[in-house]
């Protein structure tokens, strides 16, 4: 599409967009980014495709799909850091001998990657982010290692006090 197309496309139904972007997101900012890249997607779109107003209402509609999505990933991960902080916390307030002990059945107990995994994020203290990036796996995967490595360790324990 042409810059001059795009300009009137954006000065006929920018605003529609943005409403309706911000009912759906309840957030301004997030929404003018969905309707931002919107249109910056129609500068990489081939000619022949023929945009209108329902055409670009589908496609905020859709942006914003994707973002309600990734504030959900985003939520369970957070929840799993919190749940994930308070089992650290009692773990420390339990003894060296308790972590002597977690040591090591995170030695012996847990598969190459998972131990990895934990030492990146309880050794070297980094974010889900950081070490998604470090280990080329998404911010959901490095959620499932420390979800598995989590079960691991509550399986090994309980069963010990059993």
């Amino acid at each position: 599409m042409q810059k001059e197309d795009i300009e009137r496309l954006y000065e006929a139904h920018h605003q529609r967009m943005y409403r309706l972007a911000r009912m759906l997101l309840l957030d301004e900012a997030e929404a003018q980014d969905v309707v931002g890249d919107v249109f910056e997607h129609l500068l990489t779109m081939p000619e022949q495709k023929a945009v209108d107003a329902a055409y670009l209402l589908m496609a905020v509609r859709n942006a914003c799909a994707n973002v309600l999505k990734h504030r959900g990933v985003q939520q369970k991960v957070h929840r799993l850091y919190a749940e994930e902080a308070r089992k650290e916390q009692r773990l420390h307030e339990d003894g060296s001998d308790r972590s002597e002990q977690l040591r090591h059945f995170v030695r012996t107990g847990l598969s190459p990657r998972l131990q990895e995994v934990f030492q990146l994020r309880f050794g070297d203290e980094l974010k889900y982010r950081e070490i998604a990036e470090r280990l080329g796996v998404s911010e959901v995967m490095v959620y499932k290692y420390l979800s598995q490595i989590i079960k691991a360790i509550q399986t090994h324990f309980n069963s010990r006090q059993s």
